[in-house]
C-alpha cells in the first residue's frame, strides 16, 4: 500500500504519533531490526530563534 492510498489523514496521524514518541521508544523498536533511519543534518537545531510577520516598504514603522 503506498502513501498516496493510505490518504493524507492517516499519514498526519502516524507521523504524529512519530513526532511525540520518546526517542528511546523509537530506538528499542528499530534497533533490533537493524532498521535505524538515517539521516543529514539539513542546518543545526538553534535556540532563541522566533518567526515574525513582516512587511513590505521597508520603512520601519
Amino acid at each position: 500500500m503506498s502513501v498516496t492510498e493510505i490518504g493524507t489523514e492517516a499519514r498526519r496521524g502516524w507521523m504524529g504519533l512519530l513526532a511525540r514518541a520518546p526517542a528511546a521508544r523509537l530506538a528499542g523498536v528499530f534497533d533490533p531490526l537493524g532498521a535505524a533511519p538515517g539521516f543529514e543534518w539539513l542546518r543545526a537545531p538553534e535556540t532563541g530563534g522566533v518567526m515574525v510577520r513582516g512587511r513590505t516598504g521597508g520603512t520601519g514603522a
